[in-house]
């Protein structure tokens, strides 16, 4: 894993804490993201790195944005 794909994945690690924070369950952002549990937890634990679009449809049922900056 490169060191930008730990960035983003760690980014997006901490917006699924807060959803939880919230309380939304990681079973409820699953279902709406349309994965199953097991793979978002592998996600939130930092056992993997989800592809782009698994990333944006998780950000979008948490209300997170992905944004890419071009250098």
């Amino acid at each position: 894993m490169s060191k930008k794909q730990a960035s983003a994945a760690d980014a997006l690690r901490k917006a699924i804490a807060t959803a939880e924070k919230r309380g939304v369950t990681r079973y409820q952002i699953a279902k709406l993201a349309g994965m199953p549990r097991s793979q978002l937890t592998r996600i939130a634990e930092g056992e993997t790195v989800p592809r782009l679009d698994t990333a944006e449809r998780i950000a979008a049922v948490i209300g997170a944005r992905l944004i890419i900056v071009a250098k």
